[in-house]
């Protein structure tokens, strides 16, 4: 009751005037143009159709009787229109655009959908209900270790994401232990806290103070298809690994099979993240697979045979419309290994192909392993690992050290590929790894993209070739670990 009645009426009038009339005749198909949100499978639907749904929420009370039918009318159409990016969340919570995405879809579903909805109505209409989104604050704790974030697709910044919205979301479902849990994850970040935050806390009123301590060590969505492993909760020093399947298309990175790793408090596998959105020739669809971020090789992927083949939707390595599955996750109190089929995606180069990933001498050491059946003799393998680290070379090529400060990591192969050796390359404007690659203009400019190095794995190899990489921390444990083998990935077992 702050406002005058001619103060309300003013509001109104004018929010009338200047927008939702407009906003009826576009969801009538009538004057429309720009980017799709009324139906839009993405964060966008969230943003646009939430606006809407806060605003008639907001007016819908005030018995102005000139405008109830369009209210009506805006209110179904907006909330049916939500409907659409909710089943992206479908099976297991997770969110395809990546994490900075996630927090950004999650903060509108919630502040403009959701909350509107319960304090208005008492009620979230049944929208907590579908399939994975009961899960799907669980993104925000197993695509985050102790220090970094895996900034899988379009996430420039490895650094952890807090999420207020988390809060609201533990609020609705009334769920004690998540609000506690994230409450101390946000703690964990040293996050800042909006006001609004203070609507949604409830402290425990049992005095609890669970942490993600409790949960399991090791996860993946699926769906989206991304997984962690990791040696401890909260543990800054500890050792974690993420990585990625999922599916491939014009809109997102052809990146499945790609990981990153972090130990000793560094990150020594990084994704380099997202180039500029404005860049010159675009930066989705089609053209945006010519861009190096984007191509397998602008990740820690493996690159088969490089050429031009986009007659056949081949773009730097991987079929751009192919889907990768995480096809099993066994865990014990000192390892964990993962498997990712890249048969798919691959198709174009090999009968099969599997990626492994095992965490192993209690958790603290990582085995990256390619299984690949080849259909081409004498096939040319390229594999990448993309680094801020000092790398150097043995003599031989077959191991290095990266160098972070005091920090080091020895990476070590093992392979019946031949020729194999590691050699180092950079990551610039100026750079053309293959004769084949696009040059565009303006993209990897910054020193984001130019201090990162890339232990890159040559070789070639015909039928069954493997490929085991093991990373290993110098630590005051280094001596105690496993010497690097080779054990066909069907034979792993936990330690």
């Amino acid at each position: 009751d702050y406002y005058t009645e001619e103060q309300k009426k003013t509001i109104l009038d004018k929010t009338w005037e200047l927008s939702l009339k407009h906003t009826v005749d576009r969801y009538q198909g009538i004057n429309f143009s720009g980017s799709e949100w009324r139906t839009a499978r993405s964060n966008w639907g969230f943003v646009c159709n939430g606006a809407v749904v806060t605003a008639i929420l907001a007016f819908g009370m005030e018995e102005e009787y000139r405008y109830q039918p369009y209210y009506d009318y805006l209110l179904d159409c907006a909330l049916q229109a939500v409907e659409y990016p909710l089943m992206l969340y479908y099976p297991d919570g997770a969110w395809e655009e990546g994490l900075a995405y996630w927090e950004y879809s999650l903060r509108y579903l919630t502040t403009s959908v959701l909350v509107p909805l319960y304090y208005s109505t008492g009620s979230t209409l049944d929208f907590m209900k579908p399939e994975g989104v009961s899960k799907l604050a669980n993104m925000g704790l197993y695509m985050q270790g102790g220090n970094f974030a895996f900034n899988f697709s379009d996430n420039g910044s490895e650094n952890k994401r807090p999420c207020e919205s988390v809060y609201a979301f533990a609020m609705l479902t009334n769920d004690d232990d998540l609000m506690q849990i994230w409450n101390y994850e946000m703690d964990s970040m040293y996050a800042n806290h909006a006001a609004r935050t203070l609507m949604w806390y409830r402290p425990s009123e049992n005095g609890n103070q669970s942490t993600a301590s409790s949960l399991s060590l090791d996860s993946f969505f699926r769906g989206v298809e991304v997984g962690s492993m990791k040696q401890q909760w909260y543990n800054t020093d500890g050792s974690v690994v993420f990585f990625k399947g999922g599916q491939n298309n014009t809109g997102t990175h052809l990146d499945t099979g790609t990981f990153c790793f972090d130990t000793m408090g560094k990150r020594w596998s990084v994704d380099p993240g997202k180039d500029s959105y404005n860049i010159e020739g675009g930066y989705n669809g089609l053209a945006g697979c010519e861009l190096y971020v984007k191509r397998p090789e602008g990740h820690n992927c493996v690159v088969i045979n490089p050429r031009s083949d986009v007659e056949n939707e081949y773009y730097g390595g991987q079929y751009v419309y192919g889907r990768a599955e995480i096809t099993d996750m066994q865990s014990s109190a000192k390892s964990a290994f993962s498997t990712v089929d890249l048969s798919d995606t691959y198709k174009y180069d090999t009968n099969s192909y599997t990626r492994g990933f095992y965490l192993g001498d209690n958790r603290r050491t990582l085995v990256v392993q390619d299984e690949i059946n080849l259909k081409e003799d004498n096939s040319s393998l390229y594999w990448f690992m993309h680094t801020r680290a000092a790398i150097t070379l043995d003599a031989d090529g077959k191991g290095a050290y990266l160098t972070q400060g005091t920090k080091k990591l020895r990476v070590d192969m093992l392979t019946n590929a031949d020729d194999a050796k590691f050699v180092i390359n950079s990551v610039g404007p100026d750079v053309q790894r293959f004769p084949t690659d696009p040059i565009r203009e303006g993209q990897l400019i910054g020193g984001s993209f130019t201090n990162i190095k890339v232990l890159t794995l040559e070789a070639s190899g015909s039928g069954n070739v493997y490929i085991t990489v093991k990373l290993t921390p110098v630590d005051d444990a280094f001596g105690t670990y496993s010497d690097i083998s080779y054990v066909p990935v069907k034979d792993w077992t936990l330690e």
